[in-house]
């Protein structure tokens, strides 16, 4: 049995951490392009070794760098708010890894697209009114949770707003 103030045991603890929270890239298997940006894209992906799909983001360093050479620390930025939010109406981080020249987020996978394509794909390009109700609700609810928390969300657009397959 361990103590848990001995050095054995901390050791133990760093093992077995650094043995089961770490994830790289051939972790996954890869699939399709689902989005891209101004510097790196989404991927589909699925997890090996638990068959889950999920979102991956995928960055360029040099474009993070370049994009916030006069504030460095707001690199970080988005990544440590999607580790600190966890509410239903927002896409959830599973991991964030990085390679020599790549910033990767593992993310939920929004399985039926965006608001815009919803848009678009709908009959005379119009929702009905409590469809439309219901959306507002949960994106209100999501931008109250992030407002809570001191963050604030500037690129609220249709094609930001993720479905999932149960409607959410």
């Amino acid at each position: 049995m361990y103590s848990f103030q001995t050095q054995e045991f901390k050791e133990l603890t760093n093992q077995i951490k650094n043995k089961y929270n770490r994830v790289k890239i051939s972790d996954f298997e890869y699939y399709n392009k689902l989005g891209e940006g101004g510097f790196g894209f989404v991927l589909h992906c699925k997890k090996k070794s638990t068959g889950r799909h999920y979102a991956m983001k995928i960055q360029t360093k040099s474009g993070l760098l370049e994009c916030y050479h006069d504030e460095p620390s707001k690199v970080l930025l988005e990544k440590d708010a999607f580790a600190s939010l966890q509410h239903p109406f927002i896409v959830n981080l599973y991991y964030s890894f990085q390679t020599p020249s790549l910033a990767i987020m593992v993310l939920d996978l929004a399985d039926c697209g965006d608001l815009h394509t919803c848009l678009a794909n709908a009959p005379n390009t119009r929702l009905s009114e409590d469809r439309v109700r219901f959306y507002i609700a949960e994106i209100v609810l999501a931008l109250a949770y992030l407002h809570q928390r001191g963050l604030i969300y500037r690129d609220l657009k249709p094609q930001n707003v993720l479905l999932n397959a149960d409607g959410h």
